[in-house]
């Protein structure tokens, strides 16, 4: 039963993202404090508000990104990010509401 239940869960997944148009919210953890990839980001065209995550005993100072993005254009900046930043910790949550903020592409 659970078998099922992953299978449909996955494919259900697979549908939803074919067929929605909506929004997701990327944030993204940079290994460092790094203006190109910033610039290149929004250089493809993606608006993106930057904080500074503060040093730690395990890192120093580095870039934190959070986006709206389109669904549709949500492999292009992964792939992006990945490039820039290999080791970038990325996390990608399914946007339910917007009220305000600035949304590119």
């Amino acid at each position: 039963m659970q078998d099922g239940f992953a299978a449909g869960t996955f494919i259900g997944t697979i549908v939803a993202g074919k067929l929605a148009g909506g929004m997701v919210q990327a944030q993204v953890v940079l290994t460092s404090k790094n203006d190109e990839l910033i610039k290149e980001v929004q250089n493809a065209g993606f608006a993106i508000t930057v904080l500074t995550s503060n040093a730690s005993k395990y890192s120093g100072e580095k870039y934190m990104i959070f986006s709206e993005i389109k669904h549709s254009k949500l492999n292009e900046f992964v792939n992006l990010i990945h490039k820039l930043d290999s080791k970038a910790f990325v996390t990608i949550n399914e946007t339910k509401y917007v009220y305000n903020g600035f949304i590119k592409k």
